[in-house]
């Protein structure tokens, strides 16, 4: 099984959230302004519903919800051999003009909420950034049709780059 796990605005995705960390990394700090403008939630529909990535390992299901007009909620988990191997929770918040995405994992991070400021958006896709945080530092997700998005993490990872797609198909 992977060892790290993380989900993005409708997908799940894999993380290695433990270690020692220099920084807070419930901290976003980012030097690129996310946008001159006031961003919407509104704008990131086609992420809304159930999404599914199969692989010859594990089955990833991620599902997002309107809960209201500045918070959306998401929750990830795979299965293996019927086994459910791990579940995260997410929020997607507006705060003032700023879009946070914010995944939480129960046995890592010390079940901490771990936020990633939203720094490019546009019809097609969005990217979420926070440098401090171990594993994943960027999360990205593009929708490629109604039915289909890619998520995608990356950054460092044990001092060497490391990148994960999850290609996701919509169920609901």
């Amino acid at each position: 099984m992977r060892k790290y796990f993380i989900c993005v605005v409708p997908f799940a995705l894999f993380t290695a959230c433990s270690g020692e960390k220099e920084k807070k990394e419930d901290e976003p700090v980012n030097d690129k302004p996310a946008k001159e403008e006031t961003v919407s939630l509104n704008s990131l529909n086609w992420i809304l519903g159930s999404w599914k990535n199969d692989s010859p390992e594990i089955s990833v299901i991620e599902a997002w919800e309107i809960t209201n007009d500045s918070t959306w909620t998401g929750m990830s988990y795979g299965i293996q051999k019927n086994d459910t191997v791990f579940s995260e929770s997410i929020v997607l918040e507006k705060h003032g003009k700023d879009l946070f995405y914010i995944p939480t994992v129960k046995d890592q991070n010390e079940g901490k909420p771990v936020e990633f400021k939203m720094t490019q958006m546009n019809e097609n896709e969005v990217i979420f950034e926070n440098p401090r945080h171990d594993f994943p530092q960027k999360i990205h997700y593009k929708k490629i049709s109604a039915d289909s998005v890619v998520a995608e993490v990356s950054g460092t990872h044990n001092g060497k780059p490391a990148m994960e797609l999850f290609p996701m198909k919509r169920v609901k």
